[in-house]
């Protein structure tokens, strides 16, 4: 008799199937399997059976199970016998495939350490082919699932991965690739895996593939888990850029597990016995909140290196939803996955999406797998722009278009929408061709989607426009149609009617059906935008008003058609800055370090994190400006470059740094470019010839807007990194020319959009150049330090500065200085001093902004612009010391500043902003147990999710926690910002805030909150309870959510 567990559940006796009744049945086998020659406790064949449900009857039943086993086993050499403290499976472990497997694989291992590389490939691939799919893929159907199982299926992968190793090195690299890239397309998170198909790609001769991979782990790792990949992975990837040897050798993928030929670490591994798999540890959580496996891998609620096998199979998601109204959907280019082998599975954060319209009601965009999907994982209030075209064909001479001329014109005009809505941060759709619709801010909120729907739109039409060119006359004679709309929806994955595919993102609201509506009043060629889209992206174009009383609807503006560069970031001439304050500590370090530099004569990196609108660049100017006036640092060159929001690649800011050292305009490009960087470089040392050979490798970076991107991806695979590493170094020759003729300041502003590539060269930029006083300055968001956890640590010359809150003087005096200056109080004049406030000044308006000043700027020139808009929302008023809140105690956020807010909330992991939303429910301080006992969690993973929004910047720890709290809050944590909290509370559906305020008004209750205060604020929660599921949310006119100003906690 055999026994099988690799699939479903199979006894075979004499090659012919037994059957098995019952599920009690099968399952207490199944169990009993995995633990031959093993007493097996009766609680944990309960446990292994029921869980925590188990019937009062289940010793009962367990009873009933083994006796109907053992009369199907009789006579085969296998018997459940009864063995303190429960049974024991007396087999035979050939008889058990699961023991074979085993044993095949462990022989295989040691030929593989041995260097037998024919017997361990032909060994190895005998022990997977015993699988038939997932472990007791029949009980796993009844909703089974063991720790033991999960055990299998990685050893089931690791099988894999050796086998594959043992054919690397039998030189069948060409043959493996396809089933590698399906096996990673899978389970893009085992390192391993990846570093095997780098390769086998870099055998083939595709270098550039083989880093895209390495690149694409990095990404997955750093975006879902805040993970660097491990050190052999990395060691792989410098190794494929050097083109070491050793890479061809045969034993090269033993070299990256860290092995070395003959030393194979199956000392390492317990020996193979009847006990075939041991329970795997359970899942304990990291710092995010993300379950973590021994392996150090996170994934949700399994370990996330899933089976994987010799073949291909598929995780492909469902269709889209459907209910009322008309659905057109279709399948996301790169929704499905595919896994390795049968019973292969999605990774953790990868969704197989799909998207869908529904015309005027609501939309269906696809969800970015990078992205964080709402973090209760159903429903989220945001700001979303929607950007509607519609292109209209020509006809043949007799007036009918042929249809195939017409499907292949969409078909262009489709690739041209997506690429451009990609280059810009959104996600675009087919409605019904000829129209399109594409959204920006589902699922990761921007600070400027208006601004990205309206330049995507721009860069679509100029698109558009060269195609029709070069079809000829009448391809489009209707021409081009555009609208964008922006407004408040509720995405959701589960609200409304209808099914929706797992991982959907819908958005339900008014602002698709207004853009739709707005697109039918637009004449050919021109772009509108509504209002609010105007006022939230005002300062990057130039707008002509429309005529209201057209075919449209009112408010309606229109943007000028012959703007040069309209898709360009227009630098322009800023508003008047806001006053520089309390920023001479960083000041004068930077001014310490420059000096440093200038001394020793050698480069140092320094970084400047903060948060969005902390004065990152603020800080950069003013220092910039002083050492050039500075007579210690006079003659001190500033060389700029920035990682550009809709950047085009790794060389645009290396562009924007030659650009500088020629004084080229930014158009400027071709021989005449070259030769005058030659003249800038041939002026530092006099060296003529090496200056025009140095021009001359660095003219990539000038051919305009592609900056070398379009001449690399055109040439050979085999040559690309060694083209780019060529750039790379002509461009570091060029800052030694240019520092070793003097102290130079390198400026690189927001680093955190870099790509990795940038972010590798600038943090090894110390060790590519000679010793000249150059000063590297980059600013960057804290999010770079998701992505490089160690970025520039235990290097000597590196130095990374965090940018904190101003006091709350310095706001209260920014406040009104502001105010003064836009005329709000004309009686009043500029304070001298900081020392303005008053307690009720700083208590409510000062202590919203919280210590930032782009919050506090922008929510001044809101109060000028509401002069001009007396219909708006209440707002702060002015008094002689301040802002003080309106007396309906409702508090409109600018709309920047909320954006601003909810980007930065999307960077989250998903598991730490449903924490953060929990504490904004909570409004005052929170602390671990409430947490846990509100959202669900162990009182450990609390304190790590509330430590790691510490450490992000969300939340703080104040020296004096408010007075008369629960001991649970007394040390607990505070929002940073109250902007913050209103924003993360004001993203919550009402259902789900009424969820929340009754779980904290019930874990009031239990704490035995008896004094006053703490009644009136379980109260409190008990009334916005009842208050939300009964009634809907008060939201103004112009789209902005009002919420309370806090709640009492004391």
């Amino acid at each position: 008799m055999q026994l099988h567990v690799l699939g479903p559940l199979e006894v075979v006796r004499d090659g012919v199937p037994v059957a098995v009744h019952g599920l009690h049945q099968r399952a207490t086998l199944g169990y009993l399997l995995l633990y031959p020659r093993t007493a097996v406790a009766t609680s944990r064949l309960r446990a292994a059976l029921w869980g925590d449900e188990a019937p009062v009857t289940a010793r009962k039943m367990v009873q009933n199970a083994v006796a109907g086993l053992r009369r199907t086993l009789r006579g085969s050499g296998a018997d459940v016998l009864t063995r303190s403290p429960g049974y024991l499976l007396e087999v035979d472990p050939g008889q058990v495939d699961a023991f074979l497997f085993q044993d095949i694989w462990a022989r295989g291992q040691a030929a593989l350490a041995s260097g037998s590389w024919e017997t361990a490939a032909a060994t190895l691939s005998s022990a997977l082919d015993l699988w038939r799919g997932p472990v007791l893929a029949d009980l796993a159907e009844e909703g089974i699932s063991w720790a033991e199982m999960t055990g299998l299926e990685s050893a089931r992968a690791v099988a894999f991965e050796d086998r594959v190793e043992a054919e690397l090195a039998l030189g069948r690299h060409r043959v493996l690739v396809a089933e590698l890239e399906a096996a990673v397309a899978g389970n893009p998170l085992r390192e391993r895996l990846s570093g095997l198909l780098m390769l086998a790609l870099y055998r083939c001769g595709r270098q550039t593939d083989a880093l895209d991979v390495f690149r694409q782990t990095r990404a997955l790792l750093a975006e879902q888990f805040g993970l660097d990949p491990g050190e052999e992975l990395r060691r792989l990837e410098r190794a494929i850029l050097a083109h070491e040897p050793w890479l061809s050798a045969p034993d090269a993928a033993g070299r990256l597990a860290g092995h070395r030929h003959g030393s194979r670490a199956t000392g390492s591994r317990e020996p193979v016995r009847p006990v075939l798999v041991r329970p795997v540890p359970g899942p304990t959580a990291d710092d995010e909140g993300n379950a973590t496996t021994e392996s150090g891998t996170t994934g949700n609620a399994t370990t996330a290196d899933g089976g994987a096998g010799g073949g291909a199979g598929h995780g492909a998601g469902h269709g889209a939803g459907h209910g009322a109204g008309h659905d057109v959907s279709a399948e996301a280019g790169h929704g499905a996955r595919h896994g390795a082998g049968p019973g292969a599975r999605l990774g953790a954060g990868q969704t197989s999406v799909h998207t869908s319209l529904r015309v005027g009601a609501d939309l269906l965009a696809r969800a970015s797998q990078s992205a964080a999907a709402p973090a209760d994982g159903a429903a989220a209030w945001k700001w979303v722009s929607v950007l509607a075209l519609r292109v209209e064909t020509g006809a043949a001479a007799d007036g009918v278009a042929d249809p195939e001329d017409v499907a292949a014109l969409l078909g262009e005009v489709t690739e041209i929408v997506r690429a451009e809505t990609q280059r810009f941060g959104g996600t675009a759709q087919v409605m019904l061709e000829p129209v399109w619709v594409a959204v920006f801010g589902v699922p990761r909120t921007h600070e400027d989607d208006a601004e990205r729907a309206v330049r995507a739109g721009l860069a679509i039409r100029r698109g558009v426009a060269r195609l029709a060119a070069a079809r000829g006359a009448g391809a489009l004679p209707g021409g081009l149609r555009m609208a964008v709309a922006t407004g408040l929806v509720l995405t959701s994955a589960d609200v409304g009617e209808g099914t929706v595919a797992p991982g959907t993102v819908r958005i339900f609201g008014e602002v698709a059906g207004n853009c739709i509506g707005l697109l039918a009043s637009v004449p050919a060629g021109e772009l509108w935008v509504c209002d609010t889209t105007r006022g939230a992206s005002d300062g990057a174009f130039t707008y002509a008003a429309k005529d209201a009383g057209g075919r449209g609807t009112g408010n309606v503006v229109g943007v000028r058609p012959d703007l040069p560069g309209e898709d360009e970031e227009d630098e322009g001439e800023a508003p008047a800055a806001p006053p520089f304050v309390e920023r001479e500590y960083e000041k004068d370090l930077l001014h310490r370090l420059l000096a440093e530099v200038v001394r020793r004569r050698r480069p140092r990196l320094v970084t400047i994190l903060g948060d969005p609108g902390i004065g990152k660049s603020r800080l950069l100017r003013e220092f910039s400006r002083e050492a050039r006036a500075n007579a210690d640092t006079a003659g001190v060159r500033v060389l700029d470059g920035r990682v550009r929001r809709f950047g085009r690649g790794t060389f645009e800011p290396l562009a924007d740094v030659v650009r500088a050292a020629a004084d080229l305009a930014p158009d400027a490009g071709g021989l005449s470019a070259v030769g005058r960087l030659a003249a800038a470089l041939e002026g530092l040392d006099g060296d003529t010839l090496g200056a025009r050979r140095l021009a001359a490798e660095l003219r990539p970076l000038l051919d305009g807007k592609t900056a070398g991107e379009d001449r690399l991806a055109s040439a050979d695979a085999r040559d690309r990194a060694e083209a780019r590493e060529a750039l790379f170094a002509a461009w570091c020759r060029m800052l030694e020319r240019i520092a070793a003729a003097g102290p130079t300041i390198l400026v690189v502003e927001d680093l955190h959009r870099a790509d990795d590539a940038l972010l590798d060269l600038l943090e090894d930029l110390d060790e590519r150049l000679a010793p000249v006083p150059l000063l590297v300055v980059a600013t960057a968001r804290p999010e770079l330090l998701e992505r490089r956890r160690r970025w520039a640590g235990g290097k000597r010359d590196a130095t990374v500065m965090h940018v904190e809150q101003l006091s709350a003087d310095a706001i209260q005096w920014l406040l009104v200085t502001l105010a003064v200056r836009y005329g709000l109080r004309p009686d009043l004049s500029v304070p001298t001093t900081m020392s303005v406030g008053h307690a009720g000044g700083q208590c409510g308006v000062v202590a919203r902004v919280g210590g930032n000043p782009l919050f506090a700027a922008e929510y001044a020139r809101m109060l000028r612009d509401s002069r001009l808009a007396p219909e708006s929302v209440p707002v702060l008023t002015v008094d002689s010391a301040g802002l003080v809140p309106p007396p309906s105690g409702q508090v409109r956020i600018p709309q920047i500043v909320h954006n601003v807010i909810s980007g930065w909330l999307d960077t989250l992991a998903p598991a730490a902003q449903s924490v953060l939303l929990c504490a904004a429910v909570f409004g005052g301080a929170v602390g671990a147990e409430p947490v846990a006992a509100v959202c669900g969690l162990d009182h450990l993973d609390a304190v790590r999710a509330l430590g790691y929004l510490e450490r992000r910047g969300f939340l703080h720890r104040p020296d004096e926690p408010p007075a008369r709290l629960p001991a649970a809050l007394e040390s607990g944590y505070q929002f940073r910002h109250a902007f913050v909290r209103d924003v993360a509370y004001s993203r919550l559906p009402r259902r789900v805030r009424a969820d929340y305020h009754h779980r904290i008004a019930e874990w009031l209750e239990r704490t035995g909150a008896q004094d006053g205060p703490l009644q009136d604020l379980c109260a409190h929660h008990q009334t916005r309870a009842a208050r939300l599921a009964g009634a809907p949310a008060d939201r103004s006119r112009t789209g902005h959510v009002s919420y309370p100003l806090g709640l009492p906690v004391g």
